[in-house]
């Protein structure tokens, strides 16, 4: 949400060619088998959920990490 009041462009617009679809790994759970993702959908205009395999793999395919300083 800071993203999009700052600049006006939502996150993870992998549809534009430079950004990717963002699999949330801090959301995976073994017992549910597959990994939640989540990218803008330019169509739809709103954000998009989904899950995939742990081992798909794929050029529109990205993970956002942290570190605490």
């Amino acid at each position: 949400m800071i993203h999009l009041t700052e600049t006006g462009e939502p996150m993870d617009n992998w549809q534009n060619g430079t950004e990717s679809i963002s699999y949330l790994t801090g959301a995976f759970f073994q017992s549910s088998i597959l990994v939640p993702y989540a990218y803008w959908g330019r169509v739809s205009r709103r954000v998009n959920f989904d899950r995939n395999g742990p081992r798909d793999r794929g050029g529109d395919i990205g993970v956002r990490s942290s570190v605490v300083v």
